[in-house]
């Protein structure tokens, strides 16, 4: 059962998360990772509708000009839906899924891994993204207000398509940077309302700024091209502007004038944040393993487990990533320890660091505390059918009292 504790997760913690929810996203097969990923491009797609209805109209029909920053807070404020329909309903977006490469840094996950994932759901984002733009183009939504949210449509898209390459390039990069920190701040929230709360802030600041994410512009230049190339002749006199205007929003512009540097610029915005919190925090597990190999070399001899195991009964409870996991435990030796675990998010995976407590023979024997690393985990059933997930543990340096206890406990069985 895991920790009930409603407090927020620290950055140590929040570290552990993104790499095992990188291990998780990483493997899951492609049908769901691809169905996944059409749901956020999606979900983006109505945070920009959303964002583009908000700001339109600014100044007209007598409604008071509100100053440039202030209409783009409120709008970018309005784009948050996005991201906290892709955090809290479930959703993979390209943007997010770079920062799979702390896992990928550890090991844990290998580079054909991280490329399928970006892939998948590259192409994932772009359908999901298009089919809403196409579908939102269909309902008429853009003729509100006499047209006028379609040319605000427009004149967003415009301005993505006058950006030069560097500047495209480098604005993503900081956009990414912020969303990125969003979802890294969103993995210490307990509840959804946190996880609305701290989203908000960094989703807001790149919106405003004018930075560029590209699963957002997939939706925004879509759509300014369906309505471009689809509204009747009467729209451009109603709205009173005229197709050459926006004569800069073409399909080559939308793709490698824009997409392909913002694309880039994100995956590099996503890196910095990715290998930066991964160096603080997670490259220590690397640098550890000169005392890894002393523990295994304990362990095994030859390519053979080293020592006797005994068959006990017990409880193990894991404590990882500011949170407790109970399993049954299955056999100790001096050197290690066999665990069942139920499926439940957030357990650990190899290469992890735990810390244990371990109750054998109903309660006549408790150690606690005890430190180890997860060298090996299966999945398997039980005769119901249900999943469950066995590790070996391998212990780290635990006190000469324990020791005596494990060698006791063994030899007497």
């Amino acid at each position: 059962m895991a920790n009930n504790s409603i407090e927020s997760l620290m950055p140590r913690d929040v570290a552990m998360q993104a790499e095992n929810a990188g291990v998780i996203k990483a493997n899951l097969d492609f049908m769901s990772t691809l169905m996944l990923s059409l749901l956020a491009g999606a979900f983006i797609g109505f945070g920009a509708v959303f964002s583009t209805t908000v700001m339109t109209g600014n100044g007209l029909d007598g409604a008071i000009k509100l100053p440039f920053g202030l209409i783009r807070l409120i709008g970018a404020a309005s784009f948050c839906l996005g991201l906290i329909l892709v955090t809290i309903a479930g959703a993979e977006m390209f943007t997010g899924n770079v920062l799979l490469v702390m896992a990928a840094a550890s090991r844990k996950i290998s580079a054909r891994k991280l490329s399928r994932n970006w892939s998948i759901v590259f192409l994932g984002n772009l359908v999901g993204a298009t089919a809403t733009a196409y579908l939102i183009f269909l309902t008429g939504q853009y003729m509100l207000m006499n047209g006028q949210v379609g040319r605000m449509a427009l004149e967003i898209a415009r301005v993505k398509c006058e950006l030069s390459f560097s500047q495209a390039l480098m604005r993503a990069l900081f956009c990414n940077t912020l969303v990125c920190l969003a979802i890294w701040l969103s993995l210490s929230g307990r509840t959804a309302i946190d996880k609305v709360a701290v989203i908000l802030f960094p989703i807001t600041a790149f919106v405003t700024a004018g930075f560029e994410h590209c699963v957002a512009n997939m939706y925004f230049m879509s759509i300014a091209l369906f309505i471009k190339d689809g509204v009747d002749p009467g729209y451009w006199q109603q709205i009173g502007a005229s197709a050459e205007q926006f004569a800069a929003i073409t399909w080559k512009n939308y793709l490698l004038g824009n997409l392909l540097p913002v694309t880039v610029g994100n995956t590099l915005g996503g890196l910095v944040v990715g290998l930066m919190y991964w160096v603080i925090y997670c490259r220590s597990n690397i640098m550890l393993r000169s005392e890894d190999k002393e523990l295994l070399r304990r362990l095994t001899y030859g390519g053979r487990r080293q020592g006797k195991r005994a068959d006990v009964q017990g409880i193990a409870i894991f404590r990882f990533g500011g949170r407790q996991f109970h399993g049954k435990l299955r056999n100790l030796s001096e050197a290690g320890v066999m665990a069942e675990f139920y499926e439940a998010t957030g357990l650990p995976v190899i290469q992890d660091s735990i810390h244990m407590d371990l109750k054998i023979n109903n309660g006549q024997l408790e150690l606690n505390d005890l430190p180890g690393i997860i060298v090996n985990s299966n999945t398997d059933k039980n005769l119901m059918g249900r999943d469950f997930l066995t590790y070996s543990v391998r212990l780290g340096k635990i006190s000469d009292k324990a020791r005596a206890e494990l060698k006791k406990l063994v030899a007497h069985n």
